[in-house]
């Protein structure tokens, strides 16, 4: 009887998965494109300020303005802003250990800390005051705050805001994240920083992993280093605003807290774990590095194909004014707060 009933099953799930890949198919296939695109326009321009992320939601979103996207692909882009947003976001766990951390010392690991804190809070209620969309003002705290892209998506699991919303802070990151990895480099012989600092200082501040390394390494090695170890904490510290969000977005009681709180950050958490406590090979560091930012870069197109130009125009100049407001507060207090605390006398 049950050897029946197994194969009386086994088609009905066949037929079940080849349906639900043939729905998702098709529009995950146009999202890979554009972000294949992106990464190509990148290559022949040479235009590597620009992440691939970034990248794919712009193209995105000039072709879903330019081009009607039929209902036929609406499963697969849910699909990539879901499950492959989701997943990329895990798999950055492998690009952080507890070791690597803990390498920056005390006094610079409170540094940072503070640093994002006070950014993030001081957005929110900036963001109130310019009567800016509490979705809009949360996705620009969190992308200016902790990580940029990966931020603003990872927050917008628990924020829940529109296409445009996260359109919108993805280009407030993109813009003033440029101009710290173009700036700063050029004060850091005015401000009299040593290498060390200097890279604190951007791992801090500046917006996304690959500004920050771009901007730091110019000061040399131990600057690059420093700065890069810095930035992987403030990802790492992403699970706190995501739990402070989904404070935010329900009742404190224990029951909504978890209900609200984004599962896959737990296994972010299990990865930084499981990478911290197990050796694992350079090769496969890189995989999961390549893998990771191709989900999100995915993720970002299928953003971008349902943002509506019109509508982002329509959020007006304020949050941008948001953004300025969060970039020069972040690049200020950080500076204070690396010579204050992590750099005494």
């Amino acid at each position: 009887m049950l050897v029946r009933s197994a194969k009386l099953f086994r088609p009905a799930a066949n037929l079940h998965l080849q349906s639900l890949l043939s729905g998702v198919i098709p529009g995950l296939a146009v999202c890979a494109l554009v972000a294949l695109s992106a990464v190509v326009l990148r290559q022949v321009t040479g235009l590597t300020v620009i992440s691939p992320m970034i990248g794919a939601i712009m193209i995105g979103i000039v072709v879903g303005n330019v081009v009607k996207i039929g209902d036929w692909a609406r499963p697969g882009i849910s699909f990539a802003t879901r499950f492959l947003l989701r997943t990329g976001i895990v798999l950055l766990g492998f690009q952080i250990t507890v070791a690597q951390v803990l390498s920056l010392g005390v006094t610079s690991l409170v540094a940072v800390a503070l640093t994002l804190a006070a950014t993030f809070t001081a957005i929110l209620v900036v963001g109130r005051l310019l009567n800016v969309p509490r979705p809009l003002t949360e996705l620009i705290a969190a992308g200016t705050s902790v990580c940029g892209a990966s931020a603003i998506m990872a927050a917008n699991s628990v924020v829940k805001a529109d296409e445009e919303d996260v359109a919108y802070a993805l280009a407030t990151v993109t813009i003033f994240g440029t101009l710290s990895m173009l700036i700063f480099p050029l004060l850091q012989p005015m401000l009299g920083l040593d290498g060390e600092t200097f890279g604190l200082w951007a791992g801090a501040t500046i917006h996304e992993v690959g500004q920050v390394t771009a901007a730091a390494f110019q000061a040399g090695e131990s600057a690059g280093l420093t700065g890069t170890l810095a930035k992987l904490f403030r990802v790492a510290l992403l699970v706190g605003v995501l739990a402070t969000l989904s404070m935010r977005a329900r009742t404190t009681s224990r029951k909504n807290l978890v209900a609200t709180f984004p599962v896959y950050v737990l296994a972010f958490l299990g990865v930084i774990a499981v990478n911290s406590a197990v050796s694992v090979p350079e090769a496969m560091h890189d995989i999961f590095a390549t893998v990771s930012v191709a989900f999100l870069s995915v993720a970002l197109a299928a953003m971008g194909l349902k943002a509506e130009m019109r509508s982002i125009l329509r959020r007006g100049p304020r949050p941008m004014l948001l953004g300025l407001f969060g970039w020069l507060f972040i690049s200020v207090a950080g500076l204070a707060l690396v010579l204050t605390v992590a750099v005494p006398g």
